[in-house]
Protein backbone atom coordinates (compact mmCIF):
# COMPACT_ATOMS: atom_id res chain seq x y z
CA UNK A 1 0.00 0.00 0.00
CA UNK A 2 3.04 2.30 0.58
CA UNK A 3 4.50 1.28 -2.65
CA UNK A 4 1.20 2.30 -4.12
CA UNK A 5 0.61 5.36 -2.79
CA UNK A 6 4.20 6.82 -3.75
CA UNK A 7 3.17 5.56 -7.32
CA UNK A 8 0.10 7.47 -7.60
CA UNK A 9 1.25 10.49 -5.89
CA UNK A 10 4.14 10.27 -8.94
CA UNK A 11 1.43 9.55 -11.36
CA UNK A 12 -0.30 12.84 -10.50
CA UNK A 13 2.95 14.72 -10.43
CA UNK A 14 3.38 13.79 -14.04
CA UNK A 15 0.11 14.32 -15.45
CA UNK A 16 0.14 17.88 -13.62
CA UNK A 17 3.31 18.72 -15.36
CA UNK A 18 3.28 16.91 -19.05
CA UNK A 19 -0.66 16.54 -19.18
CA UNK A 20 -1.49 18.68 -21.99
CA UNK A 21 1.43 17.71 -24.30
CA UNK A 22 0.82 14.43 -24.97
CA UNK A 23 -2.38 13.06 -27.20
CA UNK A 24 -5.68 11.76 -24.64
CA UNK A 25 -6.56 8.65 -26.72
CA UNK A 26 -3.20 7.15 -26.41
CA UNK A 27 -2.22 7.90 -23.07
CA UNK A 28 -5.67 6.46 -22.40
CA UNK A 29 -5.01 3.11 -24.50
CA UNK A 30 -1.21 2.75 -23.50
CA UNK A 31 -2.34 3.02 -19.69
CA UNK A 32 -4.40 0.18 -19.68
CA UNK A 33 -2.18 -2.02 -21.90
CA UNK A 34 0.49 -1.11 -19.50
CA UNK A 35 -1.30 -2.06 -16.31
CA UNK A 36 -2.65 -5.27 -17.78
CA UNK A 37 0.93 -6.39 -18.67
CA UNK A 38 2.80 -5.49 -15.30
CA UNK A 39 -0.22 -6.96 -13.39
CA UNK A 40 -0.41 -10.53 -15.32
CA UNK A 41 3.54 -10.29 -15.00
CA UNK A 42 3.55 -9.90 -11.45
CA UNK A 43 1.69 -13.23 -11.24
CA UNK A 44 4.55 -14.75 -12.64
CA UNK A 45 6.47 -14.05 -9.97
CA UNK A 46 7.90 -17.03 -7.78
CA UNK A 47 6.57 -16.79 -4.16
CA UNK A 48 10.28 -16.07 -2.34
CA UNK A 49 10.56 -13.22 -4.77
CA UNK A 50 8.36 -10.88 -2.79
CA UNK A 51 9.28 -7.43 -3.30
CA UNK A 52 9.56 -8.08 -7.07
CA UNK A 53 6.09 -8.53 -6.67
CA UNK A 54 5.55 -5.23 -4.73
CA UNK A 55 7.73 -3.54 -7.35
CA UNK A 56 5.44 -5.07 -9.90
CA UNK A 57 2.39 -4.20 -8.29
CA UNK A 58 2.95 -0.72 -7.04
CA UNK A 59 4.69 0.06 -11.23
CA UNK A 60 0.93 -0.92 -12.26
CA UNK A 61 -1.01 1.35 -10.07
CA UNK A 62 0.99 4.31 -11.88
CA UNK A 63 -0.56 3.65 -14.95
CA UNK A 64 -3.79 2.70 -13.36
CA UNK A 65 -3.75 6.13 -11.66
CA UNK A 66 -2.83 7.80 -15.48
CA UNK A 67 -6.22 6.15 -16.51
CA UNK A 68 -8.42 7.33 -13.95
CA UNK A 69 -6.90 10.40 -14.53
CA UNK A 70 -8.03 10.46 -17.84
CA UNK A 71 -11.39 9.05 -17.73
CA UNK A 72 -12.23 12.49 -15.91
CA UNK A 73 -10.43 14.62 -18.53
CA UNK A 74 -12.02 13.34 -21.58
CA UNK A 75 -15.73 13.20 -19.24
CA UNK A 76 -14.57 16.48 -19.12
CA UNK A 77 -14.51 16.79 -23.11
CA UNK A 78 -17.86 15.04 -24.08
CA UNK A 79 -19.98 16.82 -21.27
CA UNK A 80 -20.82 20.25 -21.15
CA UNK A 81 -22.87 21.95 -18.01
CA UNK A 82 -24.87 19.96 -16.13
CA UNK A 83 -24.79 16.57 -17.36
CA UNK A 84 -20.63 17.22 -16.76
CA UNK A 85 -21.70 17.16 -13.16
CA UNK A 86 -23.80 14.27 -13.41
CA UNK A 87 -20.82 11.79 -15.46
CA UNK A 88 -18.77 12.70 -12.42
CA UNK A 89 -21.31 12.11 -9.57
CA UNK A 90 -21.81 8.49 -11.43
CA UNK A 91 -18.38 8.06 -11.62
CA UNK A 92 -18.00 8.26 -7.78
CA UNK A 93 -20.90 6.45 -7.04
CA UNK A 94 -20.33 3.76 -9.26
CA UNK A 95 -16.24 3.58 -7.09
CA UNK A 96 -18.11 3.91 -3.62
CA UNK A 97 -19.84 0.69 -4.94
CA UNK A 98 -16.96 -0.58 -6.21
CA UNK A 99 -15.17 -0.28 -3.58
CA UNK A 100 -17.40 -1.90 -0.88
CA UNK A 101 -18.15 -4.99 -3.10
CA UNK A 102 -14.47 -5.71 -3.60
CA UNK A 103 -14.05 -6.90 0.24
CA UNK A 104 -17.20 -8.90 -0.27
CA UNK A 105 -16.32 -10.93 -3.49
CA UNK A 106 -12.25 -11.21 -2.09
CA UNK A 107 -13.87 -12.86 1.02
CA UNK A 108 -15.73 -14.90 -1.24
CA UNK A 109 -12.35 -15.96 -2.50
CA UNK A 110 -10.40 -15.92 0.56
CA UNK A 111 -13.02 -18.58 2.47
CA UNK A 112 -13.23 -20.53 -0.06
CA UNK A 113 -9.83 -21.78 -0.84
CA UNK A 114 -9.03 -20.35 -4.51
CA UNK A 115 -6.09 -19.91 -5.04
CA UNK A 116 -5.06 -15.86 -5.01
CA UNK A 117 -3.58 -15.67 -8.01
CA UNK A 118 -6.77 -16.02 -9.50
CA UNK A 119 -7.87 -12.98 -7.40
CA UNK A 120 -5.34 -11.05 -8.92
CA UNK A 121 -5.74 -12.08 -12.43
CA UNK A 122 -9.57 -11.38 -12.42
CA UNK A 123 -8.88 -6.97 -12.82
CA UNK A 124 -6.65 -7.31 -16.47
CA UNK A 125 -8.88 -10.63 -17.77
CA UNK A 126 -11.91 -8.49 -17.40
CA UNK A 127 -10.58 -5.10 -18.78
CA UNK A 128 -9.11 -6.94 -21.82
CA UNK A 129 -12.38 -7.10 -23.01
CA UNK A 130 -13.95 -4.14 -22.37
CA UNK A 131 -10.70 -2.00 -23.14
CA UNK A 132 -11.39 -3.47 -26.71
CA UNK A 133 -15.04 -2.39 -27.11
CA UNK A 134 -13.91 0.90 -25.71
CA UNK A 135 -11.95 0.96 -29.14
CA UNK A 136 -15.12 1.03 -31.19
CA UNK A 137 -17.39 3.21 -29.34
CA UNK A 138 -14.53 5.93 -28.06
CA UNK A 139 -15.76 9.01 -29.81
CA UNK A 140 -15.02 12.64 -30.15
CA UNK A 141 -18.56 14.04 -30.59
CA UNK A 142 -19.84 16.46 -27.82
CA UNK A 143 -22.70 15.15 -25.97
CA UNK A 144 -25.53 17.95 -26.15
CA UNK A 145 -28.51 17.71 -23.12
CA UNK A 146 -32.04 17.28 -24.48
CA UNK A 147 -34.77 19.45 -23.64
CA UNK A 148 -38.30 18.91 -21.97
CA UNK A 149 -39.85 17.34 -18.84
CA UNK A 150 -37.99 14.20 -18.80
CA UNK A 151 -34.74 15.32 -19.62
CA UNK A 152 -32.70 14.28 -16.45
CA UNK A 153 -33.44 10.75 -17.38
CA UNK A 154 -33.38 10.66 -20.64
CA UNK A 155 -29.89 12.29 -20.73
CA UNK A 156 -29.13 9.48 -17.77
CA UNK A 157 -29.54 6.71 -20.03
CA UNK A 158 -28.39 8.31 -22.79
CA UNK A 159 -24.72 7.91 -21.79
CA UNK A 160 -25.13 4.51 -22.44
CA UNK A 161 -24.40 5.68 -25.97
CA UNK A 162 -21.65 7.60 -25.04
CA UNK A 163 -17.51 7.44 -24.43
CA UNK A 164 -17.92 8.64 -21.12
CA UNK A 165 -20.57 5.40 -20.22
CA UNK A 166 -17.80 3.27 -21.60
CA UNK A 167 -15.10 4.92 -19.91
CA UNK A 168 -17.26 4.46 -16.34
CA UNK A 169 -17.74 0.90 -16.87
CA UNK A 170 -14.01 0.23 -17.72
CA UNK A 171 -12.53 2.75 -14.55
CA UNK A 172 -15.15 0.73 -12.14
CA UNK A 173 -14.15 -2.80 -13.11
CA UNK A 174 -10.55 -1.76 -12.93
CA UNK A 175 -11.15 0.10 -9.59
CA UNK A 176 -12.87 -2.78 -8.12
CA UNK A 177 -10.16 -5.56 -8.99
CA UNK A 178 -7.19 -3.80 -8.39
CA UNK A 179 -8.35 -2.84 -4.72
CA UNK A 180 -9.30 -6.76 -4.21
CA UNK A 181 -5.43 -7.13 -5.53
CA UNK A 182 -4.08 -5.10 -2.59
CA UNK A 183 -6.45 -5.96 0.12
CA UNK A 184 -6.50 -9.86 -1.14
CA UNK A 185 -5.13 -10.63 2.69
CA UNK A 186 -7.48 -8.49 4.79
CA UNK A 187 -10.20 -11.39 5.22
CA UNK A 188 -8.10 -13.81 5.93
CA UNK A 189 -6.30 -11.30 8.77
CA UNK A 190 -9.86 -10.08 10.16
CA UNK A 191 -10.46 -14.16 10.54
CA UNK A 192 -7.46 -15.68 12.19
CA UNK A 193 -7.91 -12.32 14.50
CA UNK A 194 -11.39 -13.55 15.44
CA UNK A 195 -10.27 -16.73 16.10
CA UNK A 196 -7.23 -16.25 17.97
CA UNK A 197 -9.35 -13.48 20.23
CA UNK A 198 -12.52 -13.97 20.22
CA UNK A 199 -12.87 -11.65 23.71
CA UNK A 200 -12.02 -8.72 21.51
CA UNK A 201 -14.93 -9.07 19.49
CA UNK A 202 -17.52 -9.02 22.56
CA UNK A 203 -19.48 -11.61 20.79
CA UNK A 204 -19.92 -10.65 17.70
CA UNK A 205 -19.78 -13.13 14.92
CA UNK A 206 -17.42 -12.80 11.88
CA UNK A 207 -19.72 -11.57 9.78
CA UNK A 208 -21.34 -8.65 12.09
Amino acid sequence: QTCNAVAHGIALAVMWLYGDFVPKRAVFFSSILIWIILSFASLLVKFNHFWIFVTLRALASLPEEVFRLMVSVIQSETFKGSMLAHSIMANIIGEKIAFLLSSSINSIFVSSGINWRIDLALGPAITIPIAVLSIFFVKSSTFTPSEGSSSVISNAFSTRNKKSYVLMVLGQSMSLFFSMSFVFWLPSLGLYSYEAFPDNFSGLSYPA
